[in-house]
């Protein structure tokens, strides 16, 4: 079997719909736990749900998009962590 090589496609349309469903789930999972950490933070479980909520919603974009272009997915990936986190101290 040979090893994987993606194909390096990402369409415009793809690249938007990723883009959109990663920064809606950071800025709402961000959000959510921004309002609930001014009640109780648990420092460790909070970051990992943060991760999961962004990483869902930019898997969803990924596939829904048809996105395979590692490096942007990854590019995309890392913007919505910073949006997140971002967001999260704003609330």
């Amino acid at each position: 079997m040979k090893p994987y090589k993606p194909s390096n496609i990402a369409t415009v349309n793809g690249i938007q719909l990723l883009l959109l469903s990663s920064i809606l789930g950071a800025i709402l999972g961000g959000a959510v736990l921004g309002f609930i950490s001014q009640f109780v933070y648990l420092i460790v479980l909070f970051p990992v749900v943060l991760g999961g909520a962004v990483g869902t919603a930019s898997t969803i974009g990924v596939k829904s998009g048809k996105v395979r272009n590692p490096l942007i997915a990854g590019a995309v990936a890392l913007l919505a962590g910073i949006i997140s986190y971002g967001s999260l101290n704003y609330i």
